[in-house]
Order: C-alpha cells, then sequence, then structure tokens
C-alpha cells in the first residue's frame, strides 16, 4: 500500500511539473504585438510646419487602445548628412511626459513614416486624450513635419497646435499600438530564456522530490534538525536578519510609516532564539562542537597579534577615505540605495522592486547596505561604515585562511600578506566607492571561511549572497563548484564511478549548491530574463562585433572581440602593479613543474590552488562579457592573484621568507602599492594604459574608449581628488546660492551640483557642498548649474548676475574660445587655478553685464 502511495505521489510530481512547463512556456509567449494606425495616402495638398529651434508642434489625440508603443513620423528636409535631434514627447491628459524619445535627424529617410518606438510600451488607457510634442535639438537645417485638412489626416486627431497657437491642419503622424496577444518566441529571446530555466527548474525540482520520496527515510530527513551545530549557524543568520529589520523599524518609525505587526513578532523571536542558541553554546560539553581539524584551539593563544595588526591597519587606512560624496556609477547605486530603503514597506515586492539595483543581481549586497541606509539615511556614511566592518571582517578571515587553512604561515608573516592585501590599489582605492564588484570579494572570502570552519548552512547563505551580488557570482560560484566537486571526486575511497557518483550527489554542500542552482532559476523566471542590466533584457547571450557600437551600450552578451579581450587580459595580468604577483606564480609554478626536488604539497594548498586557479580561469572567461573595462571589474582576480602568489611563494620557497631581503622586499612591495593607490608609479601601467593630465601629474584611464571622462578612472584612489578640488574652487570663489555654475562642455562631466542620480547642494556654513536638501538643515542652499550652449540659444537670458566657469585639464577644450563667447554676456575676472594633491582646476569669475 506505501509502496504504491509512493508512486501514485511520484506520477501527480510529473505531472504537475508537465503542467507548469506548459503553462509558462504559453504564458511566457503571449506579448505586445504592434499594429499602427496612421494615413497611407499623403495628400497632395498639405502645409509644412518647420522645426527650427525654439518652434514646437502639439497634436492632441484621443485613442481607445490600451497600450502605445510609439509612433511613426513623418519629417521633411532631412537627410544623411543632417545634424542634430527630432524630440518626440507624450504627455497625459493632465500635461505630464509619460514616455519620450530622441533620434538623431540623420537617422531618418525624408517624406516616408520613421518609427519612433518609446524605450517602453506605454499604458494609456483611463486618458481622456492625449497630446504628442514635437521639436527639433541643434539642427544645422531645419526638418518640417506635414499637417493636413482634418478630414484628411488620422482619426484620433483632435486638435494641432504649431507654436502654441491652434491650427485648422491635423498633423500627418501614425500611432503604433500595443495589444496583448500571443506572439511566440521569435522577438522574445528573454522570455525564451525564463522559459528554458523554468522547464530546467520544474525537471530538477521534481527530480529531488521523486527521489526523496522513494529513497529518504523520515530519520535521514531528521538528522540535520538534530545537529546543534546548524542551529548555532541559523541563529548567525537570523541575527543578519534582525539587524536589517530592526534598523528599518528604527528608519520607518522616524519618518511615520506603519510598521507590520510580524515584524514585531520576528524581532522579537529571533531575538529569543539567538539567546537560546548563545546560551547553549557557552554551556556546550567542553570539546564538542570545536572547529574542524584543520585549526586546535589549545594550541592557539586567545589574542591573536597578528588579528590586531590586521584591524588596527585596516581601520586607520580606511577612516580618512569616509566621504559623503558619490559620483559616477557610484552615484547610480547609492541613488538606487536610498530609493529602495525609502520605498521599502516590509513586503516582498518592495523588496523585488527596489533591491535589484541598476537591474543586477543584488538582493545580497542591498540586504547589507540597507542596514547602514536605514540608520543613517542620505549621508553615504552609513553603508561606508557597513563597508568598513565587512572589509574588517574579510581581512581577519583572510588572516586566519592564511594561518590555519591556505597554508600554515606564522603569525607575523600572515599578518604581513593580509595587510599588504588589504592596501590592493583597486580593493583599498575603492573603499570609499559604492559598487557591488567589492563585495563578490567580501562574500566570497566569507564563504572559503565557512569552509574553513565546516559550518555547511553559513556556506550556503554565503554562496547565495554571492549569487545574488552580481551577474559575474554566478562564475565565481560555477568555478568554486567544479573545484569543490573536483576535490571530493578525489578524495573518494570508492572504486567505481558509480559509487564516486553517489558519494559525491550525497555530500551536504553538493546540494547546497543545487539548491542555489533551483534559486537561481527562479530567479531568472521572476525576472524574465537571465540579465536585466538597466532594463535591457537580453535578447541574445551572444552578440556580433558589429552590432556593438561601444562596449556595455546597452548589450548583455558575450561577444568575441581581440581588442577588448586582450585589453581585459592585460588589465587582470599588469594594472596597479598585478604583474608582480603574475610573475610570482609564473615562477612558482615553473619551479614546480620543470625543477627536481620534493613535490610534495599539501592538501589544503592543492585544493586551494586548484579552486583559485578555476576562478583567475572564470574571470578571464567573463572578458568575453560585453560590459565596459572598468577598473573595478577586477577587484576579485586582482585580490585572489596577490593571495595566490603569497601562497605559492610560502609553500614552493618557504626559506626565502624567513631571510632578510625577502622582508625588505615585502616593506618595497608594501610602501609601493601605498604610494600607487594615490600616484601612478607602476611604469608598466603607466606603459600599457592611457594616460591624461590631472594638472598635477598623470589619471590613468581603465577603458579603451574613455570619452565619458568618469568611472574609467576609478581604479584606485587618486579620482577622489576631484571632489575635493571642486570644493575648494567653489570656496576660493566665495561661491552663494545666487551664483551660477557654467558647464563649458556639451555636457556635465564633472558633476558639480549633481551625481546625474540625486541632487547636490552647497552647505554655506561649512563651505562645502553636501548630500543634504535644502529643507533639512537652515545652512544648506541649493546650486544652480546652466549649460555654455544654453546660454548661446537663450542668448544670454535668465542668467544670474554672478556665475564661474571651470575647465579641468583631462578634459581637451578651447578655454580661450569659450571665455570669448561669454564676454559677451559677462566681465570676465582673472584666470585663476586651484590644485590639490591629486590634481588641478582652472576657473574665471563671470560678472552680469
Amino acid at each position: 500500500m506505501f509502496k504504491h502511495l509512493k508512486i501514485l505521489f511520484s506520477i501527480f510530481v510529473i505531472v504537475a511539473a508537465g503542467i507548469f512547463v506548459g503553462t509558462t512556456w504559453y504564458k511566457n509567449g503571449f506579448g505586445i504585438g504592434e499594429h499602427k494606425s496612421q494615413v497611407e495616402d499623403i495628400p497632395i495638398h498639405n502645409t509644412i510646419y518647420m522645426l527650427d529651434e525654439g518652434n514646437i508642434i502639439e497634436q492632441r489625440f484621443v485613442s481607445e487602445e490600451k497600450f502605445l508603443c510609439g509612433v511613426n513620423l513623418l519629417l521633411v528636409n532631412v537627410s544623411e548628412e543632417s545634424q542634430g535631434q527630432i524630440k518626440v514627447e507624450l504627455r497625459d491628459m493632465w500635461g505630464d511626459v509619460i514616455a519620450e524619445r530622441t533620434r538623431d535627424l540623420s537617422t531618418i529617410s525624408s517624406g516616408v513614416y520613421e518609427y519612433v518606438q518609446f524605450n517602453e510600451v506605454v499604458n494609456i488607457e483611463g486618458n481622456e486624450d492625449l497630446t504628442l510634442c514635437i521639436y527639433s535639438q541643434n539642427a544645422d537645417v531645419i526638418p518640417g513635419v506635414v499637417g493636413v485638412e482634418e478630414e484628411e489626416d488620422t482619426v484620433e486627431n483632435v486638435y494641432c497646435w504649431y507654436n502654441y497657437e491652434l491650427t485648422e491642419k491635423g498633423l500627418i503622424v501614425g500611432y503604433v499600438y500595443g495589444r496583448e496577444e500571443y506572439i511566440g518566441y521569435k522577438y522574445q529571446t528573454g522570455t525564451k530564456q525564463a522559459s528554458i530555466m523554468a522547464t530546467i527548474l520544474a525537471l530538477v525540482v521534481s527530480g529531488i522530490l521523486i527521489y526523496s520520496i522513494n529513497k529518504l527515510t523520515l530519520m535521514q530527513a531528521a538528522r540535520p534538525f538534530r545537529n546543534l551545530r546548524n542551529w548555532y549557524q541559523t541563529a548567525m543568520i537570523l541575527m543578519f536578519f534582525f539587524a536589517f529589520f530592526s534598523s528599518a523599524v528604527i528608519n520607518k518609525t522616524i519618518s511615520g510609516t506603519k510598521i507590520p505587526v510580524f515584524v514585531y513578532f520576528f524581532l522579537a523571536a529571533a531575538l529569543i532564539f539567538a539567546t537560546a542558541m548563545g546560551l547553549l553554546f557557552i554551556r556546550r560539553p567542553k570539546g564538542k562542537y570545536r572547529a574542524p581539524r584543520n585549526m586546535n584551539f589549545s594550541k592557539r593563544k586567545y589574542i591573536d597579534k597578528g588579528e590586531m595588526v590586521v584591524v588596527i591597519a585596516a581601520i586607520l587606512c580606511r577612516l580618512p577615505m569616509f566621504t559623503h560624496m558619490q559620483r559616477w556609477d557610484g552615484a547610480i547605486y547609492y541613488a538606487a540605495i536610498m530609493r529602495a530603503c525609502s520605498n521599502f514597506d516590509f513586503t516582498v515586492q518592495s523588496v523585488w522592486n527596489g533591491f535589484r539595483l541598476a537591474g543586477h543581481y543584488t538582493l545580497g549586497y542591498a540586504f547589507f547596505m540597507a542596514i547602514g541606509e536605514f540608520l543613517m539615511p542620505g549621508q553615504v556614511t552609513g553603508v561606508l561604515f557597513i563597508t568598513l566592518i565587512m572589509t574588517v571582517a574579510a581581512l581577519v578571515c583572510i588572516y586566519r585562511l592564511l594561518r590555519y587553512f591556505w597554508c600554515r604561515m606564522p603569525e607575523i608573516h600572515a599578518a604581513a600578506v593580509t595587510v599588504i592585501v588589504s592596501v590592493v590599489p583597486i580593493f583599498w582605492g575603492l573603499f570609499t566607492n559604492i559598487n557591488i564588484d567589492y563585495f563578490l570579494l567580501i562574500f566570497f572570502v566569507y564563504l572559503v571561511y565557512a569552509e574553513y570552519k565546516g559550518w555547511n548552512i553559513m556556506r550556503f547563505f554565503w554562496l547565495m549572497a554571492v549569487m545574488l551580488t552580481k551577474e559575474t557570482g554566478m562564475i565565481i560560484i560555477a568555478g568554486y563548484s567544479i573545484a569543490y566537486v573536483f576535490k571530493l571526486w578525489k578524495q573518494t575511497q570508492e572504486r567505481s564511478v558509480r559509487d564516486k557518483l553517489f558519494k559525491v550527489l550525497h555530500d551536504s554542500f553538493v546540494k547546497s549548491i543545487l539548491l542555489c542552482f533551483i534559486i537561481f532559476c527562479v530567479y531568472v523566471v521572476k525576472q524574465g530574463s537571465l540579465f536585466d542590466w538597466m532594463g535591457f533584457k537580453s535578447n541574445n547571450i551572444f552578440a556580433l562585433p558589429e552590432s556593438v557600437v561601444q562596449a556595455a551600450q546597452g548589450k548583455n552578451a558575450f561577444l568575441y572581440m581581440i581588442p577588448s579581450i586582450g585589453h581585459k587580459i592585460v588589465q587582470i595580468c599588469t594594472f596597479n602593479f598585478t604583474w608582480i604577483p603574475v610573475t610570482v606564480i609564473i615562477v612558482c609554478m615553473c619551479r614546480r613543474l620543470f625543477v627536481r626536488g620534493d613535490k610534495k604539497i599539501s592538501k589544503s594548498l592543492i585544493t586551494t590552488v586548484g579552486a583559485l586557479i578555476v576562478f583567475l580561469l572564470f574571470s578571464i572567461f567573463s572578458t568575453f562579457w560585453i560590459p565596459s573595462i572598468l577598473g573595478r571589474y577586477i577587484i576579485f582576480s586582482t585580490v585572489l592573484l596577490w593571495i595566490l602568489a603569497f601562497i605559492l611563494l610560502y609553500e614552493i620557497f618557504p626559506l626565502c621568507l624567513e631571510s632578510g631581503k625577502t622582508y625588505c622586499a615585502v616593506g618595497a612591495i608594501t610602501l609601493l602599492l601605498l604610494i600607487q593607490n594615490f600616484y601612478y608609479i607602476d611604469p608598466v601601467s603607466n606603459l600599457l594604459f592611457d594616460s591624461l593630465d590631472s594638472g598635477r601629474g598623470k589619471i590613468l584611464s581603465a577603458e579603451v574608449n574613455y570619452s565619458n571622462y568618469g568611472d574609467t578612472f576609478v581604479n584606485n584612489y587618486r579620482y577622489r581628488y576631484i571632489d575635493q578640488i571642486i570644493d575648494k574652487m567653489l570656496a576660493d570663489v566665495e561661491y552663494h546660492p545666487g551664483m551660477q555654475i557654467i558647464i563649458p562642455y556639451e555636457r556635465d562631466y564633472v558633476y558639480v551640483t549633481d551625481n546625474g542620480s540625486y541632487g547636490i547642494n552647497w552647505n554655506t556654513k561649512k563651505r562645502k557642498r553636501t548630500m543634504l536638501s535644502a529643507g533639512e538643515n537652515p545652512y544648506v542652499a541649493p546650486m544652480q548649474q546652466i549649460l555654455l550652449e544654453q546660454i548661446m540659444q537663450n542668448d544670454g537670458g535668465g542668467l544670474a548676475e554672478e556665475a564661474i566657469v571651470y575647465f579641468v585639464p583631462y578634459i581637451e577644450f578651447d578655454e580661450e574660445g569659450c571665455i570669448e563667447k561669454l564676454r559677451n554676456y559677462y566681465q570676465v575676472g582673472e584666470r585663476r587655478e586651484i590644485s590639490n594633491w591629486g590634481g588641478s582646476i582652472v576657473y574665471y569669475a563671470l560678472k552680469r553685464k
């Protein structure tokens, strides 16, 4: 009877899995099918409305459709040589812009319909009417639109205004509507990826359930719950959630937000459970639940001087770096953290919508950063304090791993190596830069430390943290899993492949890896695509070079492009003195392979070196991924290279570490890394990478194309001089809220008054910029800026009585030509140059004529 029930339940699981897969494929096949409404034959008698600078055409229309995908625009007097853009805005019944799109005039053919697609499908349901606004920007040859009699235009059109005056014509334009219908997968590769993942998920889960039903006994299922070590680890994880929810409660209570009752129950239960587990741990029988065989507590001192050195050095060299400013991608990430915490309402949906920063897999990263943001909102400081705590903890883990797991380094050697690792420029210098790549390394160190301690539940927790930090976290997990399974396969005593496979599949951590993969599949199914960076769902995981105008511009795919791949490999192997550990690794490996002698090597080293090599190979493999060649992308591989070099050096040349020359060399390397963090002294990096003039020396660009003058400079601490020198310049000119800041460039590359994602204000008392809003502090006032191009377009209209214009040395620009243009509107003061430790900036004080 019981056997028949097992068979019946297995059949039920198979049927349920089949229904789930079929439903998912059918549901994901639905999409927005486009259809258009437009005048096919253009009447001979029509009127041309020219859209020169300042002119605008507004067409009001009424539609009973639910979705609008874009418009078919008909322009005249344009060609491939045309310069400038055409701007299309869609406004709702209240006049608010709900969609917009800009197209280069050179991409539009004259006299025919051109599809202008909005960035996303717009839901227009509920609007009594809508308005389409069209105007040109920076056009050298004036484009025009066509108007016809009302009875000859599209049925949706109602009223048309040209320069805010009602006309008797209607605009020739086509409306491209969207309807939800089954369209298949031909143009929906992203949803196809989600459907494939759903199929894999169903197969894996159903396979596990069927196996568990038929093979697993009640005693085997209950075994993990009878192990107190598992409950201790559960209590530790609960404390992370306790910190998250308690900080959120404090934040929301201050802001007056209602807290759900279940949150208080969870906090009380978590605290009681953790307290109980703590008391049990303290009163445990002597000798029980100690660390695994890798470490002997009886031989370990209660206070480790090496650990104290690491902690003190890490804190002292990072505290002075604290800042209230973020710029470029750091500003994007921090603004996303602020929004996520502000919109958090203790629901799963608010976590899903807000904590996936910029569309990345950042639920794990944002979970920890939110603790600091909840406690100190809108100041960066809270996030940096959490970063500091987790960085110091990771460095302590590295120290202990060097002493007891990776190898058996003496206290002084392990401390010295850890201090060197802590000041690697790409790691130390980006401590105050809010970015997710930094935490791939931090979480991975915790993962390895949990392996050393034998904490399987904590290993799973940090495995999830790595996966839910960035897409490349899956590459790290894959490498770690391959190395672990390979080690397990080698260590099994069974001889047959079947017995070895059985042993591997029954390992607790292999099951954790499988569970992690299941969660990854669920994540992809929920997201609707493998990748969703900045809202760009991946249409294909491979791309052709000709389809990429510039790396990382709206692409999520692998790309075989030799210059990009070569540049990334050179970055990994040479940037910021990384050629030193690479050289050490090559020498050590050659010594082991080609020089006769004792080839014996410790088991821990085999495991660790094998794992690290796999990780490095996966890091190199990630060079095929399109995103930009930014410095922060190699934090993980760079630090691993330094660690691997010192482990190999200790294992293969143990006696050399005892010599005085080695101590001098280690001291010299530390000094070089310290200096490199602020000034580019590495001759190899200076030779291989593009350098720009900062006004006081060079600043290196990590990218092949550095035209954005932004994150390409974020490869050590040097870029931080920019914010400091801007504050110094504004204080020197005695900036006040009534003064305008003129941006001479085509756009704001320097980010003086905003960071792209949030505004920056001026603290009149401290005479420096701040992220605090004007209403939070009586000494905080808004800042105002204006583009030089806007001044020229408005012919000097609306200018303040005082202004300042600035020039940075690393952006090539016609300074004299700019000043001559400004003399038409201002009295120009003397040229002044302000400098600090990292560079200089030139400015002119201006007074309105």
